[in-house]
């Protein structure tokens, strides 16, 4: 039993040692109040405290100024009286109080074709506030009639169409002619006309849709319109067996290189003793073949 005791509430001369400096460091804290007073700071006077807090607070403070907004002090000095919004002068705006960055910007707005067509359109103007717009409102005045809507002014547009031309002759027609049919101005006309005289007259009224700048669109709108009455002398056909490549091409609007196929053809296996002896060309499609036939013989 002493044995025991002694194993476990005896210490060595290091723990004996550590439990004094323990307990000597703990007496100094508990000691360290007493010891040391700290230097007392003079009384604090809160009397100008006092009446700052019990003075009413001031507009500013009451009502804190939001970030972008005019303060009192920077407001422009303003008078209402009855305008219409699309006469008005920059220096009108200014006198409604309006500064002069957001009366620049309205006039720009009228300067490029805008209008105020009703009251609630000051809504819209770019750095107008709202509470500008709601104190502006009441006092607009826009006359009835002097500005028509927009589906108005299109209706006006529409009934300023040219009318639609009659039938128009592709061997006769002029460059008036050309420039009276939808979609058709004085150039591309133009270049219709110098297109035919190279055909020696167009044989198909397909062959106009051939002339170059004239889009697929553009030639179905005009198709209905065209007509043949009739051909050139020249341009009853071309002989298979003696027409160049380059006659070929010009006259029936095939692309160059198809017409020279045909004329290798023509060399390698002889001359054609058929129109439809162009259909062993592998490279002649059907629809360049329905394009040509009529324009070429074989004698």
């Amino acid at each position: 039993m002493k044995r025991i005791v002694k194993e476990y509430l005896s210490f060595t001369r290091k723990e004996r040692t550590a439990i004094g400096i323990l307990l000597v460091l703990m007496g100094l804290f508990i000691a360290a109040p007493y010891l040391y007073s700290p230097e007392q700071l003079p009384p604090v006077d809160t009397r100008e405290l006092e009446l700052y807090l019990g003075r009413p607070p001031s507009a500013a403070e009451r009502s804190p100024r939001k970030e972008g907004e005019i303060g009192e002090e920077n407001k422009i000095p303003s008078r209402l009286f009855v305008f219409d919004p699309n006469t008005l002068s920059a220096a009108g705006w200014q006198q409604l109080g309006i500064r002069e960055r957001t009366a620049l910007t309205i006039l720009r707005f009228r300067n490029k074709g805008g209008r105020f067509r009703r009251a609630e359109d000051l809504r819209k103007i770019w750095g107008l506030a709202a509470t500008d717009a709601d104190r502006l409102i009441p006092y607009v005045r826009i006359p009835d009639g002097e500005y028509p809507r927009i589906a108005d002014v299109k209706a006006e547009r529409l009934s300023r169409v040219r009318p639609v031309p009659d039938r128009v002759s592709v061997n006769e027609a002029t460059v008036e002619d050309w420039q009276a049919l939808p979609g058709i101005g004085e150039v591309l006309a133009s270049r219709i006309v110098r297109y035919r005289d190279k055909l020696g007259g167009f044989t198909s009224v397909e062959q106009v849709g051939k002339t170059y700048g004239i889009r697929d669109s553009v030639f179905d709108r005009i198709l209905p319109l065209l007509r043949l009455d009739a051909v050139a002398p020249a341009a009853v056909g071309l002989d298979l067996n003696t027409v160049s490549a380059r006659q070929l091409s010009g006259q029936t609007g095939i692309p160059e290189a198809i017409a020279r196929s045909i004329v290798v053809y023509r060399k390698q296996y002889g001359p054609f003793r058929a129109v439809t002896d162009l259909k062993k060309i592998v490279v002649l499609s059907d629809s360049l073949f329905r394009l040509i036939e009529p324009q070429v013989y074989v004698k």
